[in-house]
């Protein structure tokens, strides 16, 4: 195979052959962006679990028949290395070519088996470019003839005058054949296909696949029509993390979220300080005691667990310091979680170090109250990184690489569940639960006369978010002027001006710095406030004048 690429004019220098008997890729950098390898030849080496970066396209000559191993080599490719949002949409796309009968049946009963697992036919696309006759004669007449000549009294060879291949050629119609020019246009159509499924469903998050078995038990609320033609023009800007451009990917831009900016986070350089004495000292068993008959009440007791008398906990405390250390990291480390992207090496190293600053009494005591303990860390740890996400948002936005873009719609009709209450100018028929602050708040602001709609932002995965350092910031209230302003309104009530409530403001007034004229944040408190927020009565006041 590798002879015959290199028979039709590819540099021997791109092909490299990955097997268990030769492996020509050993010491090679495949990411290095001075890395000449193009074409990787291998047997196993895929599914065997062998991670190939940048694979994009797979050219399957086997007539695999394995579901396992269709699905492992397709793993490969599917899952898109790198991936994000191309401005050459061929890049969007990721491709397998086979020529094998059986490997495309096989294919069909992994897609079978995704639909039986929950996904429809409009989580994949799928082009069979084979007719009938040509699955017939493949089956009849083995592939394995063709790709294993050694089995064969006359060698075959692929006629290389039928490739026209050019490395030099810059120009389209001197490289693509028929066949690259087919397969070119099929991943054109799928992904305007994809494309537009996509939209559909960022601007309608009540799908109605999900909710047609399901019938009229959902309630569905519909935008009110007086409002149509106004909201329809109406793109609320979200962040994005703007790349430079290349040769091969164009321009390149992709929602932000905070993984990004904690690329080169370490919790190792971070400190352990905490205080845990505020965890509370007293833990109780909850039993049940007969009253009377047929009554009982719950009955509190002490937990003796204070005395420490498990054995396991005896055992450990009965080890060196150094042990005991390593004894108590590993239960907290699954206990603390997945905190993606950091390590969970890093995690388990940064638990250490706390526990080797704690007094034999502190260690006694995470033995008894390990869920405790383990949440104080988990705070401590997220402390930290969104500390440092907000110094790396900030720095990106001043050098211009975190951008804002009009990209969210409101959908057509919402599931809000739970409704709140009715009050007039709202955006659809029907509005979600909202508590007696945000009630007041709103039934104020709906009043002025220069408010032409107010919507209740619906929570997580369903409403408008302001994504940044910290996790996704849903506003409470989207608030329309005749003017032509969106305004985001965050109520508080005065118990809530917590550090979460200063760094979602300043997250939200640096939204509105960048979103553009028409766009304005208010983090609304009922009399105190917090720096970059107001209190009702400043809220409405400048509300008013918009």
């Amino acid at each position: 195979m590798k002879e015959q690429l290199l028979a039709v004019g590819i540099p021997e220098e791109q092909v490299k052959i990955k097997t268990a008997n030769k492996d020509e890729l050993k010491g090679i950098d495949l990411s290095s962006k001075n890395c000449p390898v193009r074409y990787i030849i291998t047997v196993n080496a895929l599914k065997e679990g062998w991670d190939c970066p940048f694979a994009y396209i797979l050219a399957s000559l086997a007539d695999r028949s394995s579901a396992v191993d269709v699905e492992q080599i397709l793993g490969r490719v599917l899952r898109q290395p790198y991936v994000m949002k191309h401005t050459a949409s061929l890049l969007n796309v990721s491709y397998v070519l086979t020529a094998s009968a059986k490997f495309n049946d096989t294919l069909q009963n992994i897609v079978e088996g995704l639909q039986a697992s929950g996904f429809s036919e409009q989580d994949y696309r799928h082009k069979d470019a084979m007719n009938e006759e040509e699955k017939v004669q493949a089956i009849s007449k083995p592939l394995d003839e063709f790709l294993f000549p050694e089995q064969k009294n006359a060698e075959e060879k692929i006629e290389t005058d039928r490739i026209s291949f050019s490395l030099k050629s810059k120009s389209k119609g001197d490289t693509d054949t028929a066949a690259v020019l087919e397969i070119a246009n099929m991943a054109e159509e799928l992904n305007k296909e994809m494309e537009a499924v996509i939209e559909k469903q960022s601007q309608q998050p009540a799908d109605e696949n999900i909710f047609q078995e399901m019938g009229e038990k959902v309630k569905r609320y519909q935008m009110v029509d007086t409002h149509k033609d106004v909201v329809s023009k109406i793109k609320l800007p979200q962040f994005f993390l703007d790349a430079p451009s290349n040769e091969i990917f164009g321009e390149t831009k992709k929602i932000l979220n905070q993984e990004s900016l904690l690329k080169n986070f370490k919790l190792s350089k971070e400190d352990t300080k905490i205080d845990f004495e505020q965890i509370s000292s007293d833990l109780y068993k909850v039993d049940l005691e007969q009253i009377n008959k047929d009554q009982y009440a719950p009955r509190f007791t002490k937990s003796e667990d204070q005395q420490v008398k498990d054995p396991v906990v005896e055992y450990i405390l009965a080890k060196p310091n150094e042990n005991q250390i390593k004894e108590m990291t590993h239960p907290l480390v699954p206990l603390v979680g997945d905190m993606y992207p950091i390590a969970d090496q890093e995690i388990r190293v940064y638990i250490s170090r706390i526990l080797t600053s704690l007094s034999p009494e502190q260690l006694q005591d995470i033995l008894v109250r390990k869920w405790s303990y383990s949440d104080k860390i988990k705070t401590k740890i997220r402390q930290h990184a969104d500390a440092y996400a907000e110094i790396q948002f900030n720095d990106l936005i001043t050098v211009e690489k975190i951008v804002t873009d009009e990209s969210w719609k409101f959908p057509e009709m919402i599931v809000p569940g739970q409704l709140g209450a009715a009050i007039s100018n709202s955006l659809y028929e029907r509005e979600g639960s909202m508590n007696n602050f945000e009630a007041a708040v709103i039934a104020d602001l709906a009043s002025l006369p220069n408010i032409i709609f107010w919507h209740r932002n619906l929570g997580r995965g369903k409403g408008f978010a302001i994504n940044g350092f910290k996790s996704n910031h849903y506003p409470d209230f989207i608030v329309g002027t005749k003017s032509g302003k969106i305004l985001l309104i965050e109520t508080k009530g005065d118990d809530r001006d917590n550090s979460d409530s200063a760094a979602k403001c300043r997250l939200g007034n640096k939204w509105a710095e960048l979103a553009g004229k028409n766009f304005r944040y208010f983090m609304v408190f009922d009399k105190k406030s917090i720096d970059g927020a107001f209190n009702l009565d400043k809220a409405k006041e400048l509300i008013k004048q918009l």
